[in-house]
């Protein structure tokens, strides 16, 4: 019965032992995935703060789209107005050269349209651009030319596309560069 009793007690140390053995890998286990909780909420959070300035990221991108079409739509105003004003010119000039016998002096008529040009529509980015092309540099930067115009960055922009479309200039969209395509004077 001793002997009994003394094999109980060992397999229950065995057990004990087995146990507390057991219960430490699992400490360890907890450790472990404490530690991967931990990171995966660090994760989380910075993933969240990306998603939040994403969010005002595009916020902001949603303005300025409005700015700018807001601004198109300014500027098409403003190009209505230059074609019907350019439109009574023609007329005039047609009335003009039906009335006199005479040719008008071509330095008159460029008279005319540098005053109105300069006095007119001077606030008209599409020659202000072309005017600063014609400069000393043929190719500036879209930065240079909306510091040296004074105009809006987006009204620049318009007006860059605009005279790109008509062959006038050359626009590298990587590299920000309006170079012009051929001189007019």
């Amino acid at each position: 019965m001793v002997i009994e009793g003394e094999a109980s007690i060992n397999s229950a140390i065995d057990a004990n032992k087995l146990i507390d053995k057991t219960l430490n890998q699992v400490k360890i286990i907890l450790g472990e995935k404490d530690a991967e909780l931990g990171r995966l909420r660090t994760e989380i959070e910075n993933l969240n703060k990306r998603l939040a300035e994403q969010k005002q990221d595009k916020a902001r991108s949603e303005e300025e789209v409005k700015k700018m079409e807001k601004e198109n739509i300014e500027m098409k105003r403003e190009l209505q107005g230059i074609k019907d004003q350019l439109s009574k010119i023609s007329t005039m000039y047609s009335d003009l050269s039906k009335k006199k016998d005479e040719a008008i002096d071509v330095r008159e008529l460029l008279t005319i349209y540098v005053t109105l040009l300069e006095q007119v529509f001077a606030g008209m980015p599409h020659a202000k651009v072309l005017w600063l092309l014609h400069g000393a540099k043929s190719i500036l930067t879209r930065d240079e030319l909306t510091k040296t115009s004074g105009f809006q960055p987006a009204v620049v922009l318009k007006s860059i596309h605009d005279l790109n479309n008509s062959k006038l200039v050359q626009y590298d969209m990587n590299t920000q560069n309006v170079k012009l395509l051929r001189k007019l004077y």
